[in-house]
C-alpha cells in the first residue's frame, strides 16, 4: 500500500508518515507482539470517529465529500485517488452497500477469473501476457 498526497505541510507529511508506518505494522501483524496470531491492538484516538452518530456516513464524507460530490464527480480519477480501508470483508460489504446506495444509476457487476479459457488458443500461446 502506498499513501500519497502532494502539497502537504511539514506537519501533515509527518502525520501521514506516522500513519503509514502504523497501518503497515497492523497489516504485518507487528503490533501487540509477541502474539499467537490473534491480538488486540489499541487504535490511536486520532484515527477514531467519535463525533458522529453514523460513523460510516462520517468516513464517507471525509473521503468522498458530501453526497452531491459523488453524483457530480464522473471522473474515474476522483474514485481512484480515494479509498476506505476496512479490517474485514464484512465491513467492506457494509461500506460498499452504503456507498452504492448513494450513487444514482444502475449497479453493474464485473466478474473476473484467475484462469485462461482453454478454447482461446491465441491467448494461451501469447508470450506477451
Amino acid at each position: 500500500m502506498r499513501l500519497f498526497s502532494g502539497g502537504l505541510s511539514v506537519e501533515e507529511s509527518k502525520d501521514l508518515k506516522e500513519f503509514s508506518e502504523w497501518i503497515l505494522k497492523v497489516g504485518d501483524g507487528k503490533l501487540a507482539e509477541p502474539n499467537d496470531g490473534a491480538a488486540e491492538i489499541e487504535i490511536p484516538s486520532e484515527f477514531l470517529i467519535t463525533d458522529s452518530n453514523d460513523p460510516i456516513e462520517a468516513i464517507s464524507r471525509a473521503v468522498y465529500g458530501d453526497h452531491n460530490s459523488l453524483q457530480e464527480n464522473k471522473e474515474a480519477k476522483f474514485f481512484q485517488e480515494r479509498a476506505i480501508l476496512c479490517p474485514t470483508n464484512e465491513d467492506v460489504n457494509v461500506i460498499n452497500d452504503y456507498m452504492l446506495d448513494k450513487l444514482h444509476g444502475e449497479e453493474k457487476i464485473y466478474l473476473s477469473t484467475d484462469s485462461i479459457d482453454p478454447t482461446d488458443k491465441k491467448s494461451v500461446n501469447d508470450e506477451g501476457l
